[in-house]
Order: C-alpha cells, then structure tokens, then sequence
C-alpha cells in the first residue's frame, strides 16, 4: 500500500530538483549575460509542484484494510 506515497515523494523530489536545476541555470546563463527567464520558468515550475506534491505527501494517509477472521 505503500505504492501511492512512494510515487508522490519521489514526485516531490523531482520538482525540487528541477527547482535547484532552475536556480542553477538562472545563474548559469546571467553569468554569460543571457536571458535567464528558462531557468527562472523552471524554477517557479519547481517551487510550485515541490510545494503542492509534498503537501500532498504529508496529508496521503494509508488505510489498510482489516483482515476478517
């Protein structure tokens, strides 16, 4: 049962890494005098979806079923 909440933290993972990826290609392409706006797309992406799917993550709760005898 623990399929759903394993999804949704590795989710969450992700779109926080896309965050720090976001940060880092921000910096990246300032430093060459380019336009940051794609690292700064993907860092608002991340934020938003890290924010939403580790809400999620903290409310999922599991109910097993209960085996009859």
């Amino acid at each position: 049962m623990t399929g759903i909440s394993s999804i949704v933290n590795i989710l969450a993972l992700v779109f926080w890494a896309l965050a720090v990826g976001g940060i880092a290609l921000a910096v990246s392409a300032t430093s060459r005098r380019a336009s940051a706006r794609p690292g700064v797309i993907l860092l608002v992406v991340g934020l938003v979806g890290g924010v939403i799917m580790s809400v999620m993550n903290a409310g999922l709760i599991i109910v097993a079923p209960r085996k009859l005898a």
